[in-house]
């Protein structure tokens, strides 16, 4: 006699479950959803708490790109602080190559190469085609973690002045842009008779960005 009503109940139960998967799935975009506020202190926050697992949204960019440089680069010691390893960027930022100090040898070239705008415009831009751990690559004698990223051209670098270095995401873009306003750039070395490029970030500046896959496929160099 209870069968029936067990059958009402297992019934009954299902079409709960499925009526909730709906209302959970809009939920998450709901919560998914990017609101800029208003204040600068806030703006900056909500952002890096968005972008640090490597999300982006066009309202994510829009409010980043309301900022000033500076706050752009707060925006990346905000991920940073989030994820426990402020104090080490900044050690490893100290470390960087300063800006104005091209070092010449022959071909060979090491200085900084900045970043342009968030709004790239038309020139052609090369992607990454290596990335690998390079310890040395920084010159210091700091022990840190930092790692090589190999940029090709289709032809010799001969006036590196030219380059110029760009993001297709927020987080990445953010990355460019603190060191940027702290060191004046990226480490960036190679010949004037060479195609490729190499570029010298640490690892703290690495893992912040999305880590060692997330840079290599969002950062890019062109000559201006």
């Amino acid at each position: 006699m209870r069968r029936p009503a067990t059958v009402v109940i297992a019934i009954v139960s299902l079409l709960f479950t499925s009526l909730l998967i709906p209302f959970s799935a809009l939920a998450q975009v709901q919560q998914a959803a990017f609101i800029c506020p208003s204040a600068i202190d806030e703006k900056i926050l909500a952002i890096a708490k968005f972008i640090k697992d490597g999300s982006d949204s066009a309202e994510v960019r829009n409010c980043y790109e309301s900022l000033t440089f500076p706050q752009r680069a707060q925006v990346f010691k905000e991920v940073a602080t989030l994820k426990g390893s402020a104090e080490k960027l900044k050690q490893e930022s100290a470390t960087s190559l300063r800006s104005g100090s091209t070092l010449q040898s022959g071909t060979n070239w090491q200085q900084l190469i900045e970043r342009e705008v968030f709004g790239h415009t038309g020139q052609p831009l090369r992607s990454v085609i290596n990335a690998y751990r390079d310890d040395a690559c920084d010159g210091s004698a700091y022990p840190d973690i930092d790692y090589t990223f190999v940029v090709r051209f289709p032809s010799a670098v001969n006036d590196p002045d030219r380059l110029k270095s760009f993001a297709g995401i927020t987080l990445v873009d953010a990355m460019l842009t603190y060191y940027q306003v702290t060191v004046g750039g990226i480490n960036g070395r190679g010949n004037t008779a060479s195609t490729d490029v190499f570029l010298c970030i640490g690892d703290s500046g690495v893992a912040n960005a999305g880590g060692i896959d997330s840079v290599r496929q969002h950062l890019k160099l062109y000559l201006k």
